[in-house]
Order: structure tokens, then sequence, then C-alpha cells
């Protein structure tokens, strides 16, 4: 299989993997939104802009 062998002919090198713009801040995927939560309350801390297109409720209302 071409692919396979291409994917396999390629160095892969972890080190680039912190370049990829999902590790940047305000790079949030499409298919999803991020929610920041305390750890102990499970408070919602901070939301992703686009959190409201798929809850449908307003970032005011998540962040109570």
């Amino acid at each position: 299989m071409v692919i396979r062998s291409q994917i396999l002919s390629d160095k892969i090198d972890v080190n680039d993997c912190d370049q990829e713009p999902i590790q940047q801040p305000g790079f949030i995927q499409s298919q999803g939104f991020l929610l920041a939560l305390e750890s102990e309350t499970f408070k919602i801390l901070q939301v992703s802009a686009n959190t409201e297109n798929f809850l449908n409720i307003s970032l005011s209302e998540v962040l109570i």
C-alpha cells in the first residue's frame, strides 16, 4: 500500500508536535469545544468562543 509505505519511510520526530496548531492558544478544532473546569468542584472556569454553537446557551450562562 502506497500510503503505508510512505508513512513508514518518513522519519517522525515527536519534537515537532509542539508546532501543531492544536497546541497553540486560541485554536480549537471545529468539531468540538473546550471547557476548563476547577478540579475539585468542577466549576466551569473558561470556555472556548464556539461553546455556544454546541450548547445553544450564551457563554455568560455557561460561566455562571
